[in-house]
């Protein structure tokens, strides 16, 4: 295109015949010239034209509802047809609540028809059920805008912390009391290969008994 450009200004200025020596001369310069842009701009422009060629995509492909985090993923994804995925998030919102519990060999339904919260058990048993949530809990309460506390964190633990709010539970002030009262051996976070977290602790410091909290893997 260069070359092509460059030529029409020599054809256009050119009075003399077409293939006098002066005329050859300036077409030859107008041909170094555009190979040299190529080699000059190849190296160093090629990365930026083919990221905002992928840009492009990226909105055109958003426009069809479909998110592409990646870019380097559109190339791949020219070709595809069928988008299958799994049930692990991926598409929600992450904003998951607790539906029902067991305790005590019974289920409860909770946050639907036919409610019931954990105020209707027994004191020791829903003192245990507070303490499990609490102690084996990575997540944390953050106040928020309209001067509540809300949970922060993974979506489980978020969930469980939520559930606990929702039974009128001051987590801020149970979370505050754990690290004042009770005393921790070691935690093993959730992976993968155990499909579980599980922390050991004391009730409160110098206590001679432990107590392990296990969250997850319920088969």
């Amino acid at each position: 295109m260069v070359f092509l450009a460059m030529k029409i200004m020599i054809s256009a200025d050119e009075d003399d015949l077409l293939l006098s020596n002066d005329t050859l001369r300036r077409m030859l310069r107008a041909f170094t010239t555009s190979i040299t842009l190529i080699i000059v701009s190849v190296p160093e422009g090629l990365p930026l034209a083919v990221s905002l060629a992928m840009a492009f995509s990226v909105d055109y492909m958003k426009k069809d509802n479909l998110l592409v985090k990646k870019m380097a993923s559109v190339e791949g994804l020219g070709t595809v047809k069928d988008i299958c995925t799994g049930k692990t998030a991926t598409l929600t919102e992450n904003d998951m609540h607790v539906s029902s519990y067991f305790v005590g060999g019974n289920t409860y339904n909770f946050g639907k028809t036919n409610s019931v919260g954990i105020d209707t058990l027994s004191e020791t048993v829903r003192t245990t059920l507070i303490d499990c949530i609490i102690k084996n809990t990575e997540a944390r309460v953050e106040m928020g805008d309209e001067k509540y506390y809300e949970a922060e964190g993974n979506g489980t633990e978020v969930a469980m912390l939520r559930f606990l709010q929702d039974n009128e539970v001051l987590v801020h002030e149970k979370l505050a009391e754990r690290e004042r009262v009770s005393e921790f051996e070691c935690s093993i976070p959730f992976n993968p290969i155990r499909k579980r977290m599980s922390t050991v602790y004391r009730p409160f410091k110098g206590c001679s008994t432990v107590r392990v909290v296990v969250k997850g893997a319920p088969e």
